[in-house]
Parts: C-alpha cells; sequence; structure tokens
C-alpha cells in the first residue's frame, strides 16, 4: 500500500466529482481538451514515446491540471484563444517569453497531443 501523506489521489477524485458544467473560468472547447488529455494521462494512453508505459500518478495529475487550467487561462486572456487546439508553434514561443516562464518543452508536448487530437477528430 503506498501512503499519499499530501491526498493526492482525494484532491484529484474530489476535483473531477465536482466537475458538473465543466472546468470554472475556462471555456467550454478548453475544458472538454483539458478533460480528455487528464482523461488519457490517466488511462495512460496517448503517452509520449519515451516515457514508460501506463496511467500517470495523482501527483503528476494534480500538477498537469493546474498548468493546463492555467495556461488555458492565460491564452484566454492575453491572445482572446477560445480553443487551446488552434495553438501554433510560433503562438506558444512568442506567449512563454511574454509569460516569462520557459516552459516550451511543456508546451510542445501539449501542442503534440493536441495535433494527433484535432488529426483524429477530422479522420
Amino acid at each position: 500500500m503506498k501512503i499519499d501523506p499530501y491526498k493526492n489521489k482525494e484532491k484529484y477524485t474530489a476535483w473531477k466529482e465536482r466537475l458538473q458544467d465543466g472546468i470554472l473560468n475556462i471555456s467550454k472547447e478548453n475544458s472538454n481538451i483539458i478533460l480528455n488529455y487528464l482523461e488519457d494521462m490517466e488511462n495512460g494512453a496517448n503517452i509520449a514515446v519515451g516515457s514508460p508505459k501506463g496511467s500517470r500518478g495523482y501527483p503528476r495529475l494534480n500538477s498537469l491540471k493546474a498548468r493546463m487550467i492555467f495556461f488555458a487561462q492565460q491564452f484566454e486572456k492575453r491572445k482572446n484563444l477560445q480553443n487551446i487546439a488552434n495553438l501554433t508553434e510560433d503562438l506558444i514561443k512568442c506567449s512563454i517569453f511574454v509569460f516569462g516562464l520557459g516552459l516550451v518543452e511543456f508546451f510542445m508536448n501539449i501542442l503534440s497531443f493536441l495535433i494527433k487530437a484535432r488529426n483524429k477528430a477530422f479522420q
């Protein structure tokens, strides 16, 4: 039995149970994309080639949830982008410079997931 002193599993499951109409303070499209991404990470689907297969742990899921929601809010506020599936590499690089966060690798992973999801949706 694994010990979870920070109660990551309880936080994540409680957050998922509270979702009625999607994630608050972001658009419905972004909410759906983030929830689908987190579900994939929870199930271990669409994992990067170099990453170990299997589902992600609850600390990782909480971290991804917080980052994805933060960046969706920032793109909506600063760039008026209501659907993060429409992100481009140039927009990401420009925005990271403006945000001053230096998370290029994180955004490139998200961008590759969104491209896969968009291509999958249009097939």
